[in-house]
């Protein structure tokens, strides 16, 4: 899975290769609206399939020679990825570039991590319900702060994961509406205890 979807940035050797670059289905040569070229029967059937070809109707038709319209229409109409590198450049995390020699199996096995993950359920439902930035590198530094006794800690990472034993949660697998022992109102939510009872907040 990680070899899959690891970004390679294709690079030349030098730039008096591009003649030599395959003009269809490479990253580096791509149409105006950026997208890669598609090979047509017309160009299989002419065996054009170097930008040096395309270039060469572009040069015959700036000398006034006899030249392929349709060839130097479309070299006029590419855009060249001129951000080249000497070696295969991958593109780790988005940002990232390390070379393809250079690249280890815990590089891909991360990068492969970071996009296949999604937010987990319990981070969606604090955002649903505070409406605001939850930067969770910074509450997670909290929570594992080393003054923090181990109890304390497992304390808050259940409440965190909103997986904790509550009227809420009594009431929800026995289909009952109890009430909350302290507040004594019927809790509509997991988050009751944390941010709605008022015998809490008082507290």
């Amino acid at each position: 899975m990680a070899t899959c979807k690891f970004d390679l940035k294709k690079g030349i050797s030098d730039v008096k290769k591009w003649d030599e670059e395959h003009i269809f289905y490479n990253p580096l040569i791509r149409s105006r609206n950026g997208k890669v070229l598609k090979e047509t029967e017309y160009f299989r059937k002419n065996s054009i399939y170097k930008l040096g070809q395309l270039l060469e109707e572009t040069a015959k038709e700036a000398r006034k020679l006899p030249y392929k319209k349709n060839l130097a229409t479309l070299a006029k109409n590419i855009r060249l990825d001129t951000d080249i590198k000497k070696e295969d450049i991958v593109i780790l995390r988005g940002t990232e570039t390390v070379k393809m020699s250079m690249i280890t199996q815990k590089d891909l096995y991360e990068d492969a991590i970071l996009k296949t993950t999604t937010d987990h359920i319990y981070q969606t439902k604090w955002l649903e319900k505070l409406q605001i930035l939850i930067v969770w590198e910074e509450v997670w530094n909290t929570v594992h702060h080393f003054l923090l006794s181990n109890k304390t800690k497992t304390i808050i990472w259940e409440q965190l994961h909103l997986n904790f034993y509550t009227q809420y949660s009594y009431n929800k697998w026995h289909k009952v509406n109890s009430i909350c022992p302290l507040c004594r109102k019927i809790p509509e939510s997991i988050f009751h205890i944390i941010l709605n009872c008022e015998f809490v907040n008082n507290l």
